[in-house]
C-alpha cells in the first residue's frame, strides 16, 4: 500500500496493526500525532483543493545537499508526508524530510556523522535524522542495530519504536530485535534508557532488556565493541523468528519456516553460513538445509 493511502487510514483511525508498522518505517510515530493533532485544532478557511497544493509544492521545493560523513555516496531521501482531509471545501497538509542511510549489504557499514560521532549500522538496519538541524538537535531514529560512538557536543537521542536512549558521550549498543524487543548495551560512559514511561541508566557493562514495555537490568562484562563487530551473532532469549531475520540479513538468505517464537540463546558466526546452521540445529533440534538462497526447515 502506498505512503499517501496509509496516512489518510491513519487520519481516519482505520489502520490494523500491520499497516500501522508498515507506516512508521517511512515516517516517525511522535511527529505524525503531532501534525494529527496540530491539523485537528485548526478552524481553515474553504479555498479549492488543487489550487492550495500546487502552492503548497511550489515552496516545498529543495535541492537535495550532501550528505556528510566519510561515506561518500548515501541514499538520500527527501520525504513529503501529505496528510489531507477534504471536507467541504478544506485541505490540510504537512511535511517531514529526513535523511535515511540503509545497509543493504552484509557486512557492518560505518558512518561518520558531521558532529563527529560515529554510527556502525548492521546488514539490513536503517536510520534516520534531520540532516539540516542535526549538529543543533542530535535526534536519530532507528530500525534495526547499530553501535554508536557519540562525541561530548551536547544531547544526543536514539529513537526505536518503544525505547529512547539518550547520552551525553558515550558508546553504547542498540538493538531493535522484534517491535516488542529491544537490547540497549552500554560500553562507555553513562547511558538512559527511557521506555513506557519508566527509565534506567545504565553505566559500563550494564545491560538492559526491554520487551512489552517491561524493563531487565543486568550487569555482565562487556568486550571492547559489540560481538556482532567481530563476525558474531550473541543472542540471549531471542524468539527464533527474530534469530532467522537477523541471519537472513547477514548471509542474504530466505528461511522457508512457520513463524516461530520459541526463545533461542547462543553464538551464531557471521561469516560461515554451514556453521551458522549445523548450531542452529544443534539447539533448536530441527533441521536446516541450504539450497542456493534458500533455507528450508524442518522437524527431525
Amino acid at each position: 500500500m502506498e505512503a499517501k493511502e496509509l496516512l489518510l487510514k491513519y487520519i481516519n483511525g482505520n489502520l490494523n496493526e500491520a499497516e500501522r508498522l508498515e507506516l512508521f518505517n517511512h515516517y516517525d510515530k511522535e511527529e505524525l500525532e503531532r501534525i494529527v493533532n496540530l491539523g485537528n485544532n485548526l478552524t481553515l478557511e474553504t479555498a479549492p483543493v488543487d489550487v492550495e497544493w500546487q502552492k503548497l509544492k511550489d515552496r516545498l521545493v529543495k535541492p537535495p545537499q550532501k550528505v556528510g560523513g566519510s561515506i561518500t555516496k548515501l541514499l538520500i531521501m527527501i520525504g513529503l508526508l501529505a496528510v489531507s482531509v477534504v471536507l467541504g471545501g478544506y485541505f490540510l497538509s504537512a511535511t517531514t524530510s529526513d535523511k535515511v542511510i540503509k545497509n543493504d549489504t552484509t557486512q557492518p557499514m560505518q558512518i561518520a556523522m558531521d558532529d563527529g560521532s560515529v554510527i556502525d549500522l548492521a546488514p539490513g538496519s536503517s536510520f534516520s535524522y534531520d540532516e539540516d538541524n542535526f549538529t543543533d538537535d542530535r535526534k536519530i531514529k532507528l530500525q534495526g542495530h547499530a553501535y554508536f560512538s557519540v562525541t561530548k557536543k551536547g544531547n544526543f537521542t536514539v529513537k526505536t519504536d518503544d525505547v529512547e536512549v539518550a547520552v551525553l558521550g558515550t558508546t553504547f549498543d542498540v538493538w531493535t530485535v522484534t517491535d516488542e524487543l529491544t537490547h540497549v548495551e552500554c560500553y562507555s560512559g553513562v547511558v538512559n534508557v527511557m521506555a513506557s514511561g519508566k527509565s534506567e541508566i545504565l553505566k559500563k557493562g550494564n545491560h538492559v532488556r526491554v520487551e512489552s514495555g517491561s524493563m531487565y537490568k543486568k550487569i555482565a562484562d562487556v568486550p571492547q565493541s559489540p560481538p556482532w563487530l567481530g563476525e558474531k551473532l550473541v543472542f540471549d532469549k531471542v524468539p527464533l523468528s527474530a534469530v532467522y531475520a537477523e541471519v537472513e540479513s547477514y548471509y542474504k538468505v530466505i528461511f522457508n519456516a512457520q513463524k516461530d517464537e520459541t526463545k533461542f540463546s547462543g553464538t551464531l558466526p557471521t561469516n560461515d553460513l554451514s556453521k551458522t546452521l549445523n548450531v542452529l540445529s544443534g539447539v533448536t533440534g530441527l533441521t536446516y538445509t541450504a539450497e542456493k538462497n534458500k533455507i528450508e526447515v524442518t522437524a527431525q
